[in-house]
C-alpha cells in the first residue's frame, strides 16, 4: 500500500484497503486510507488471529523469511546479528552502532526507560498502553495529554514544545502514524519539537511501529545525527513475524550503547534474525500491487 502511495496510485491503494477493512473505501482520500488500515489492526489486537487473518488479505508473510525460518539453521552456536545488523544498516544507510536489535519494539521501549531514566514522561494518548507500563517499570511517574477527535487527534504542538521547553517532562513518547487512531504527524511539527527538545536535553522516544504503511519518510536519519531521538520500528506489523520477537530501535551512537547495556548478549534467536534479515530482502512482498 505504501508503495502504491508513493506512486500517486490512490485507486490502487483504495482497492487493497477494502481487502482488508471489508468496506467500501472509494471515498477515502490519501490519510484516511492510512487511518482506516491502522485503526483496523488496533480494534483487532485482542483477536490472536488478526495478523494472520490481515497478512492473508495483502498476500501473505514474506516467503523467504518463512523459509529461513523453517529450513534447518545452525543452533549449536550462539546467535550472531551482524548479519541482520548489517542489512539494517545498508537499508536506513546509517552506522551499524546506531542501531540497536531487540526482542520486539516493546522490550526496546522498556530499554529506552531503563537506559534514560526519566524523572517525569510525557505521553500522548489514546495510545499504547505498553508506553504507561514501562513507565512503572523504572518508576516514573507519566503526565497525559489526551487528543480528541475534535482536534484530529493533533497535538498542539506549540503547547508541546513549551512544555519541552520548560522541562515539565525530560521524555516525550511519541509515535506516528499513531495506535490507534492512525494520524501521522506533518514532518515540520515534528522536527521544530525535535529541535527544542535538542536544545533542552529532553529524551524524544518516537514509536514508528506502523511507518511501513504511510507514504511520509521515517525520522531514522535525524534520530542517528541527534543525541536526544531514539526511532523504535517493528518487524512484526508489516512482516507478519509477531511470534519471531525481533526489532530495532535507532539513536545515536552514544544512546545507542546506554540502550545497548539493557540486554544480554543475545537478545534476539538465531531464527528470528534469520527471518528478519530474510523479510528485509523481500521487495516483491514489500511492493506488491493489486491489479
Amino acid at each position: 500500500m505504501r508503495r502504491l502511495l508513493l506512486n500517486s496510485d490512490l485507486p490502487g491503494a483504495r482497492r487493497q484497503v477494502a481487502r482488508i477493512v471489508g468496506r467500501d473505501t472509494q471515498a477515502l482520500d490519501e490519510p484516511e486510507v492510512t487511518r482506516a488500515v491502522i485503526e483496523t489492526l488496533a480494534e483487532s489486537a485482542s483477536d490472536g488471529g488478526v495478523a494472520p487473518m490481515f497478512y492473508l488479505a495483502i498476500g501473505g508473510a514474506p516467503a523467504a523469511a518463512l523459509e529461513n525460518c523453517l529450513k534447518p539453521v545452525s543452533l549449536r552456536s550462539y546467535p550472531d546479528s551482524q548479519a541482520f545488523v548489517s542489512a539494517l544498516a545498508e537499508r536506513h544507510g546509517v552506522d551499524h552502532d546506531e542501531i540497536v536489535i531487540g526482542p520486539g519494539s516493546a522490550a526496546l521501549m522498556f530499554a529506552v526507560l531503563r537506559a534514560t531514566v526519566p524523572v517525569n514522561a510525557l505521553v500522548l494518548e489514546p495510545c499504547f498502553d505498553e508506553y504507561f507500563r514501562a513507565c512503572a517499570a523504572v518508576e516514573a511517574p507519566a503526565a497525559r495529554i489526551r487528543l480528541t477527535e475534535e482536534s484530529n487527534f493533533s497535538p498542539d504542538f506549540a503547547e508541546l514544545e513549551r512544555i519541552v521547553e520548560t522541562r515539565q517532562c525530560d521524555l516525550l513518547i511519541l509515535n506516528s502514524p499513531r495506535n490507534p487512531t492512525g494520524r501521522s504527524y506533518a514532518r515540520e511539527d515534528l522536527m521544530g519539537l525535535l529541535e527544542v527538545a535538542e536544545a533542552n536535553d529532553v529524551a524524544v522516544l518516537l514509536d514508528e511501529a506502523f511507518i511501513d504503511y504511510a507514504p511520509q519518510p521515517s525520522l531514522i536519519h535525524v534520530a542517528a545525527t541527534t543525541s536526544r531521538l531514539i526511532v523504535l520500528r517493528s518487524l512484526t506489523k508489516f512482516y507478519a513475524i509477531p511470534g519471531l520477537r525481533v526489532g530495532y530501535a535507532v539513536c545515536s551512537s552514544g544512546m545507542a550503547a546506554k540502550i545497548r547495556r539493557q540486554f544480554d548478549a543475545w537478545p534476539v534467536s538465531t531464527i528470528a534474525l534469520e527471518a528478519g534479515r530474510a523479510a528485509l530482502n523481500e521487495e516483491e512482498y514489500e511492493f506488491a500491487r493489486v491489479p
